[in-house]
């Protein structure tokens, strides 16, 4: 079974998500900071991680960072969930090709539907 992290302070979307992926057969774990999350990952490193850049302790940017850095995660895929504005994420995407961004609720949905 796949293992799928999400690191999201809403507890809205972290259910949204949750529910979708749990009903396709991936294994959930969530953390509501960046700081739990990233000791989480370290711990035991998902298939993909689900991540918001706004985060309390530990911005998502910062998790990124260090992912990035460790060459036993660095390949790590990770989908990106945020309200932030164009320059920011255009820096992160150039910065690493696996990461996907989504800048709303409904691009979220229409991507756990398809």
């Amino acid at each position: 079974m796949k293992r799928v992290l999400v690191i999201e302070d809403d507890k809205d979307i972290v259910e949204l998500v949750r529910y979708n992926l749990e009903k396709d057969g991936y294994q959930v774990s969530a953390s509501a900071d960046g700081a739990t999350g990233l000791a989480q990952i370290r711990k035991v490193a998902p298939d993909l991680l689900i991540l918001d850049l706004m985060l309390p302790k530990l911005s998502g940017l910062e998790i990124c960072k260090e992912i990035r850095k460790d060459v036993t995660l660095n390949r790590l895929p990770i989908l990106i969930l945020t309200a932030k504005g164009e320059r920011r994420i255009a820096w992160l995407d150039w910065n690493s090709a696996r990461t996907i961004t989504l800048r709303s609720r409904s691009a979220l949905e229409s991507l756990l539907r398809a």
